[in-house]
């Protein structure tokens, strides 16, 4: 769920919470009342962490996070994302803080949508909060090695195939991607 149709999102979102479907949101700008109440609705929120400054009036990851969860009570899971800096949350242990994989970028276009699907089939796939974020950057950074949103897409066998440095042995094992 976008952030660009927010009546639609608000009603959709309202009714999956009735029905009790999940929902991950991909929020970037909009009035900030309007914006508050699609987190609080969300299952899963995933923003950039700009927009997460401009909703709480707060900084670092952490503090925005903070922000975020007064904002929208103990309703969704919240995560920013920055780029090259990586993405964070607020997971049973504490912050959660997941580093981009440094590749040699080509085109960052469709990067963040790409990280909000993976982070969504993670879900789906019921892996931890941990383990989603790894997965979805490293889908994210697949993405930036190619022109266009959609040209380099990994499968899970050309996953399996790069052997890349940095995937985590929990992500290997829980993607089946060893």
């Amino acid at each position: 769920m976008d952030g660009y149709e927010p009546e639609a999102a608000l009603a959709i979102l309202e009714v999956a919470g009735v029905a009790g479907v999940s929902s991950v949101l991909d929020v970037e700008s909009g009035d900030p009342d309007v914006l508050g109440r699609m987190l609080a609705l969300g299952a899963h929120a995933i923003l950039p962490l700009g927009a997460g400054r401009t909703l709480t009036g707060r900084m670092a990851p952490g503090e925005v996070l903070a922000g975020l969860g007064a904002l929208t009570g103990s309703g969704p899971q919240l995560v920013v994302t920055a780029g090259t800096r990586g993405s964070w949350a607020i997971g049973a242990d504490g912050m959660v803080h997941q580093p981009a994989f440094h590749v040699q970028t080509v085109d960052t276009t469709g990067c963040g949508d790409v990280f909000h699907g993976a982070y969504a089939s993670a879900l789906l796939d019921g892996l931890p909060l941990r383990q989603r974020l790894e997965f979805a950057a490293l889908i994210a950074s697949r993405v930036a090695l190619g022109l266009g949103g959609r040209g380099n897409l990994p499968t899970r066998a050309s996953l399996r195939a790069e052997n890349i440095p940095g995937v985590s042995g929990e992500l290997q094992n829980d993607m089946r991607l060893s």
